[in-house]
């Protein structure tokens, strides 16, 4: 081969099995015949990418799997059936990576749980595996599976490109109404499954919701999600779960007979802050923004985005009323008006 890149490209993705060792060896001769004809010759990776054997996203995660080799002084390193790439992100619970199915070369995003001995740890990881394997709904990001492997706990859950909807946000800052209302649409039929599996999520914020190439919005990270009315609490005395700019006030309160209108709230508010470019409530502190999500009305977003339809506004303030008998009463409802409003806003 050419570069020492190259040799390293392949041993990786046969490694991952992205490629068979005939495709190495078709775009080894093609290299080779490009340097006998006195051209300088492609890198293996664009041959691969150019004759369509390789895609881009493949080609991102091959190297990725490159770098976290030679990171690590060695081979990349095997979780269960699961062969892991490189890091995706990490939590209070664990950490999120990319990796392979050694089984099928299936790619995976595995969640690993942080080395502890706290059983309420444990617990919560086990809820989160058993409740994203439970659903199945195109608006949910799919559990595969969980297991352990040695003192490792980890569960696996469908690879999805693309990036969150707080990325989005970063980048452009609020969006058009349209593809705002969209992704709430799509959630709030994610929150539907959820809540016919009779499950609250907890914790929806912009961060929680993945957009794919093709548009679809994609509910994550059910971490905090439980059962209803499971009788059980296993967060810690004065600590409320979930994340303050989003929080529900009866979340806020530490409430216990949590249901899917707390899921609507934090919906609602992160509506807002894709349609107004921000989120309605700022402070000092955690504290301060709390309190006011217990005592302060969510403002009027045509008040801050005069563009915007009546009907959105109103599906927004009906969704962040104070009071949860006041919201929508089902996500499928509120799924409805957001379709309405979807269809009568401008262009």
């Amino acid at each position: 081969m050419e570069y020492s890149e190259d040799e390293r490209f392949c041993q990786a993705a046969v490694r991952c099995r992205f490629i068979d060792l005939a495709k190495v060896a078709e775009a080894t001769q093609i290299q080779s015949l490009e340097r006998n004809e006195g051209q300088a010759p492609r890198t293996i990776e664009r041959i691969l990418l150019e004759r369509g054997l390789v895609t881009e996203g493949r080609a991102r995660l091959i190297r990725l799997a490159d770098d976290f080799r030679k990171k690590n002084g060695g081979s990349a390193r095997i979780i269960g059936p699961y062969r892991i790439l490189g890091r995706i992100g990490c939590g209070g619970m664990g950490s999120v990576m990319r990796a392979v199915d050694t089984r099928d070369g299936r790619l995976a995003a595995v969640k690993i749980l942080n080395r502890t001995d706290n059983p309420l740890s444990r617990e919560r990881f086990g809820r989160e595996a058993r409740a994203l394997v439970s659903l199945s709904h195109p608006n949910i990001v799919k559990g595969l599976e969980a297991g352990e492997a040695g003192d490792v706990a980890y569960f696996a859950m469908e690879y999805v490109e693309g990036k969150t909807l707080g990325d989005r946000l970063i980048q452009e800052k609020r969006l058009p109404e349209k593809d705002a209302l969209r992704i709430a649409f799509q959630v709030a039929q994610a929150l539907e499954c959820a809540r016919r599996g009779k499950l609250v999520h907890r914790d929806v914020k912009p961060e929680n919701i993945l957009l794919t190439h093709d548009g679809s919005a994609k509910l994550c990270d059910l971490g905090l999600a439980r059962p209803l009315f499971d009788g059980s609490d296993i967060t810690e005395i004065g600590i409320t779960l979930g994340t303050p700019n989003y929080i529900s006030p009866e979340q806020a309160r530490g409430a216990q007979d949590l249901d899917s209108r707390s899921d609507i709230y934090s919906l609602g508010i992160t509506l807002y802050h894709a349609l107004v470019g921000e989120p309605p409530f700022d402070g000092s502190s955690a504290g301060v923004v709390i309190s006011m999500h217990l005592t302060q009305e969510v403002p009027s977003p045509r008040s801050r985005r005069p563009e915007l339809s009546p009907l959105t506004d109103a599906v927004v303030i009906k969704m962040t009323k104070k009071k949860r008998s006041q919201r929508q009463p089902t996500p499928a409802i509120l799924a409805q008006e957001l379709h309405r409003a979807l269809v009568s806003a401008g262009p």
